[in-house]
């Protein structure tokens, strides 16, 4: 090969493919060498999140037990104040 045919085989479209196919192992390397590092780190946000979220709605649900529990309180109050009033109204 002379120093032309050389020189056009190393900046042809051959070397461009050839720089492109190293270029694709590295970047191909690099993602399944720091891709399961994220998607475990997200992993495990979302489990934290999900923790987070059960711990609220635990809370939340306590709290429309004891809204509940109070409800129900003030109807027998009512009931018993509403049949103290018939009973007035009978002997008036």
């Amino acid at each position: 090969m002379t120093t032309p045919e050389l020189i056009q085989a190393l900046t042809g479209p051959f070397s461009a493919m050839l720089l492109a196919v190293i270029m694709l192992i590295a970047g191909a390397k690099w993602l399944g060498k720091y891709v399961p590092l994220y998607l475990n780190r997200h992993l495990d946000q979302i489990d934290k999140m999900v923790e987070s979220h059960n711990e609220d709605r635990e809370a939340w649900k306590n709290g429309l037990q004891t809204l509940t529990e109070q409800h129900n309180l003030l109807n027998r109050d009512i009931s018993e104040i509403k049949t103290g009033v018939s009973e007035i109204r009978a002997k008036v």
